[in-house]
C-alpha cells in the first residue's frame, strides 16, 4: 500500500505501511511462534530499509 490519505477528526492523515511476511511449508516443523517470529523479523528489516516496503521471512530450516 502506498501513500493513502485518510481523513481523522476534521484532518487528512497520511498513511504509510511496511509489511513483513513469512510462509509455512506443508509438513514444516516450526511452531507459530516460530512463524510469527520469522514475519516480525521481516517486518523490521522492511522499517530498517526505508518506508513503503514489504520483505520476505527467512526459509525454514
Amino acid at each position: 500500500m502506498r501513500e493513502q490519505s485518510v481523513a481523522w477528526e476534521d484532518r487528512q492523515l497520511a498513511v504509510l505501511v511496511s509489511g513483513g511476511v513469512a510462509t509455512l511449508l506443508w509438513g514444516s516443523a516450526l511452531t507459530p511462534n516460530e512463524l510469527i517470529e520469522r514475519a516480525d523479523d521481516a517486518l523490521y528489516a522492511a522499517k530498517r530499509r526505508g518506508r513503503v516496503l514489504s520483505r520476505k521471512g527467512r526459509a525454514p530450516g
